[in-house]
């Protein structure tokens, strides 16, 4: 997105395991501001529920969200 409009990121995590989804956040993280959202789609539709979840919870930990 440019400076007004809504951020998108498309993570593509199908067959990592949750040390690489972390990389994927790690890469993503200086793209992110305190002070806009980003909506994060995972590109696997068929990546289990879980894989989200395991997302947000590292999100979480590192401090990203």
């Amino acid at each position: 997105g440019d400076e007004t409009g809504l951020r998108l990121a498309l993570l593509d995590a199908a067959g990592l395991d949750l040390r690489a989804r972390r990389g994927l956040l790690e890469q993503l993280a200086p793209h992110l501001s305190s002070q806009r959202d980003v909506a994060v789609i995972v590109g696997d539709p068929d990546s289990p529920p879980d894989t989200v979840r395991e997302l947000q919870t590292v999100a979480e930990l590192m401090g990203l969200a």
